[in-house]
């Protein structure tokens, strides 16, 4: 129990918690590359985009099979995502082939390697962001005035809230959609 006691006033929580996720971001994007790294962080978010464009253009295409209209948007959505998601997967497995076969692997490892620590970063306030809304990190019992890394997860914290987009600005995004 000592042990534990003499870690902390070593090393925050919060920083352990950091360094361990940077440390399995490191390994993982060198294993897997730049190339493969940046794809696989964006294959999300990609196909999540690729999907509100896609949706409303096949929407009609299927609206006569489902007499709901709320499951047809859930079956239609989740199929549209997951097919991309498909493709984008076998998109990766291409480009790796093709980037280990142009002999930039060893580059191409450099860079995921570094690319690791942005990764590791975004995971981080991402994280954070997650937790502090439900439980605000003030009410935490861990002490963050110690700690190294804090301060800058908690500006990515803040910089990511503050570009979420507010109630108004969604739906008028959902409309501007539907115009399209």
């Amino acid at each position: 129990m000592e042990l534990v006691k003499d870690l902390n006033d070593l090393i925050s929580f919060f920083d352990l918690a950091y360094v361990i996720i940077t440390i399995l971001s490191l390994i993982k994007c060198y294993k897997n590359g730049f190339v493969l790294s940046i794809l696989s962080a964006s294959k999300w978010l990609l196909a999540y985009v690729i999907t509100l464009f896609i949706f409303p253009k096949l929407k009609p295409y299927v609206s006569d099979f489902l007499d709901n209209e709320y499951i047809l948007d859930i079956l239609l959505g989740i199929s549209v995502f997951t097919i991309i998601i498909f493709i984008i997967l076998l998109i990766n497995k291409g480009l790796s082939k093709a980037v280990k076969y142009t002999g930039l692997g060893g580059l191409d490892k450099i860079f995921g390697f570094f690319f690791g620590f942005v990764r590791s970063y975004i995971i981080a306030v991402c994280v954070f962001t997650t937790i502090d809304i439900v439980y605000n990190y003030e009410r935490w019992s861990i002490n963050v005035d110690k700690s190294i890394t804090f301060v800058f997860v908690e500006k990515g914290s803040n910089y990511l809230i503050n570009e979420f987009p507010t109630q108004k600005e969604q739906k008028d995004a959902k409309e501007k959609i539907k115009d399209i």
